[in-house]
């Protein structure tokens, strides 16, 4: 997902929360941290003078983010989500009970405070980005405050102002001190490896795909709870990317990143007026057009922020490529044509010293609305 100042009210919650998003994440192995491997980055991502920084946790983060998690795995979602939390380890299996007893527990008020915070799928990115001014060591105090500061309707504000101090000191606090430990060592090696391998991001984004950012940005990461959610918007010269967190081989831990952060890049795309004019023709492909219309995609991306997702998966897919030098295997996800857009990059042999991203991803999109016609 990306985000700007420009468009903070037209924010629409892009994320990857459902059953089947969830399933890709399992199948795409997860994002972190266990470095076993004897990976390293290439010569071509190690160009840089951005540097990226991993923050860990912050709580004005982490409230909103496991809150929201609350109502879509309670309310939200109506399949059981108890499988796909458990095919991820028992540790994330843990924190799925733990969000059904916590939801369990609540009076009725407070599952209605919920309710009306969380409702409309766009309050989630409003209220991180409101909160994102605030120093990383905010403490509920002053996330209440920062949100009743806002602009944001009355009955959103006087729910937060109930339901988010109550969550925090009867069940957040606790839970957050009791994984503090192990993660602040999770993001302690994760740091030292990132400046060993002294990695460039954003620079190895923009010479891949040949498009600058709009603004030299410092990519900065934070962690959520949630397995299978994943954000990324620019505040100021900030960059920042809020990713799940799981144990895993440090050369995948960069896949999630390739996405949040090439939405910057995709933005220059999608913006124009060639872009919008094929998404809208675009709804004449079926396939396209149900797995977005299926009362919950719907509900967080526009069609054309649908559309972008695909883009941007099948880039962060070529990313990968580039940087492993071989094709994933097996991947599966609920996007319809992300793969097919790696593949055509792929085929094509997409070079931006040949060719601009923008001419192949039309060339790539009028292709696929000539073959559903």
């Amino acid at each position: 997902m990306y985000i700007t100042e420009e468009y903070t009210d037209t924010i629409k919650k892009q994320r990857k929360a459902y059953f089947l998003a969830l399933t890709l994440v399992i199948i795409l192995s997860g994002f972190i941290l266990k470095f076993i491997s004897d990976y390293s980055i290439t010569s071509a991502m190690k160009e840089s003078d951005y540097s990226l920084e991993v923050r860990g946790l912050s709580l004005k983060y982490l409230l909103i983010s496991i809150a929201s998690e609350l109502y879509d795995v309670n309310v939200r979602i109506k399949e059981d989500q108890g499988p796909f939390y458990k095919l991820q380890g028992d540790e994330t299996y843990d924190h799925y009970k733990w969000i059904k007893k916590t939801y369990s527990d609540m009076d009725n008020e407070m599952k209605s405070y919920l309710n009306t915070i969380y409702l409309d799928g766009a309050n989630e990115g409003k209220l991180i980005y409101i909160v994102a001014e605030l120093g990383d060591e905010a403490g509920i105090n002053q996330i209440n405050y920062k949100i009743q500061s806002s602009t944001l309707p009355n009955e959103i504000k006087n729910a937060a102002e109930k339901f988010y101090p109550f969550f925090y000191e009867n069940y957040l606090k606790d839970y957050i001190e009791m994984k503090r430990y192990k993660y602040n060592d999770y993001f302690f090696e994760l740091n030292q490896h990132i400046q060993k391998e002294k990695f460039d991001l954003l620079g190895f984004i923009e010479r891949l795909s040949g498009i600058e950012y709009d603004k030299h940005y410092k990519p900065v990461l934070y962690y959520t709870m949630r397995p299978g959610n994943a954000w990324g918007f620019t505040y100021k010269d900030l960059y920042i990317a809020l990713i799940p967190i799981k144990e895993d081989e440090y050369e995948d831990f960069f896949y999630i990143l390739y996405h949040e952060y090439s939405h910057g890049i995709f933005k220059t795309i999608t913006d124009k007026k060639e872009f919008k004019k094929l998404a809208e023709v675009l709804k004449n492909n079926s396939t396209m057009y149900n797995a977005w219309n299926n009362n919950y995609y719907n509900q967080f991306y526009t069609w054309e922020e649908w559309c972008e997702e695909n883009l941007v998966e099948g880039f962060a897919m070529y990313l990968d490529y580039r940087v492993k030098g071989k094709k994933p295997k097996g991947i599966k996800s609920i996007r319809p044509y992300d793969q097919e857009y790696f593949e055509y990059l792929v085929q094509n042999h997409f070079d931006p010293d040949a060719m601009e991203l923008e001419y192949i991803t039309i060339k790539f999109l009028k292709e696929i609305i000539q073959m559903s016609n």
